[in-house]
C-alpha cells in the first residue's frame, strides 16, 4: 500500500505559518515559496472554506483587537512600564483552543520579535 502525503493542514502536526499567510484585511492566502504556492495551503483554504466573506471579516476584526494589545504592550515595554492586562490578553489569545490562534501567533511573531523571549511568549508560539 502506498502512503500518500496529507492534502490538508493538520494543526497538531503542521505549522500553519509554513502554508498560510494572513493579510491585514482578513484574507488568507497560501505561502508562496520559489514562486509556487503551498499545495497544503491552497487545499486547506479551498476545502475548509477559509476564504468565505464572514471569516474574512471576523479575522480582520480579530486582527484589530490583537494589534491593539500588541501596540499597547510594546509601548509599555519601551517606556519601561508593566504591560498589564494587554499582555494578559495576548497570552489568552495564544491559547491553543482560541479562535484564530494561527493568525494571533503570526501577528505576535511579526510585531513582538525583540520581546518574545523576555516575556516567555516564545514558548507559546
Amino acid at each position: 500500500m502506498v502512503q500518500e502525503d496529507a492534502l490538508l493542514l493538520n494543526p497538531t502536526l503542521d505549522d500553519p505559518n509554513d502554508h498560510l499567510e494572513f493579510r491585514a484585511d482578513g484574507r488568507i492566502e497560501p505561502v508562496v515559496i520559489n514562486g509556487v504556492p503551498s499545495q497544503k495551503g491552497l487545499a486547506t483554504i479551498h476545502h475548509c472554506g477559509l476564504a468565505r466573506l464572514e471569516l474574512l471579516q471576523m479575522r480582520a476584526r480579530h486582527r484589530r483587537i490583537v494589534m491593539a494589545a500588541i501596540r499597547h504592550t510594546v509601548a509599555a515595554l519601551e517606556a519601561g512600564l508593566e504591560p498589564g492586562a494587554d499582555l494578559d490578553d495576548l497570552v489568552g489569545f495564544l491559547e491553543p483552543k482560541e479562535a484564530y490562534v494561527a493568525l494571533t501567533r503570526s501577528l505576535v511573531r511579526e510585531h513582538m520579535g525583540p520581546f518574545l523571549q523576555s516575556l516567555g511568549l516564545d514558548q507559546l508560539l
